[in-house]
């Protein structure tokens, strides 16, 4: 079925293996979570820095994983807000972390912080 929808066309996948991407079953595998956090933190360098996002892979369900942010440098030792995650079957998570990594990778912030 075919509908315009403010000048865009919205029709059904001519592909059913599309439609199969969206199923998962008991023969997949899942592999992990890809996660993104932004921080709580109120360290002003960190607050006045916009759009600054914490992109992960944790193959613990996402809330066990950050569930000690304020001891972590790696959260910038703060709470943090869980934006999106994502559960990955039939993939190698981390190769795919590593690709959003090299994606984002000149957008990166280099910032020490000190426990």
């Amino acid at each position: 079925m075919r509908q315009n929808r403010g000048g865009r066309v919205v029709s059904e996948p001519i592909d059913k293996s599309i439609q199969r991407l969206h199923t998962i079953t008991e023969d997949d595998t899942k592999t992990g979570y890809i996660y993104v956090l932004k921080s709580l933190s109120k360290d002003p360098k960190i607050q006045s820095t916009s759009n600054l996002y914490k992109i992960g892979f944790s193959s613990t369900p996402i809330e066990e994983r950050i569930k000690n942010a304020e001891q972590e440098p790696t959260y910038l030792m703060s709470r943090v807000h869980l934006c999106m995650s994502v559960e990955c079957y039939n993939m190698n998570p981390q190769k795919f972390e590593k690709i959003i990594h090299t994606f984002f990778g000149k957008s990166c912030i280099n910032l020490d912080i000190f426990d």
